[in-house]
């Protein structure tokens, strides 16, 4: 008998996202996170919404089961958005 080898390729594709945010009238600079510890943009649930395309339902239940995190006591903290959403986020001011 002639015996068949079966021949399996895997491939893996890694994929990099960047958002690059540009406000007017904003406060310059970046906040230290309460929660991490680290210098990041701090974005209001409203921004972070339109920003990850995402509804408010899912905003607040990511908040809850705590894959992101408020900066200070109204903004979500930049970093626990990017490393949740898996993007780079680059926050330019005009």
């Amino acid at each position: 008998m002639k015996q068949t080898h079966i021949r399996r390729t895997e491939i893996t594709i890694e994929t990099r996202s960047l958002t690059i945010i540009r406000s007017r009238n904003v406060k310059s600079g970046c906040v230290r996170c309460q929660n991490c510890q680290t210098l990041t943009a701090a974005f209001t649930p409203a921004h972070a919404v339109l920003i990850f395309r995402v509804d408010a339902a899912e905003i607040k239940r990511l908040f809850q089961i705590n894959q992101i995190h408020f900066a200070d006591d109204s903004a979500l903290c930049g970093k626990s958005l990017a490393d949740y959403f898996k993007q780079e986020i680059r926050y330019v001011e005009d």
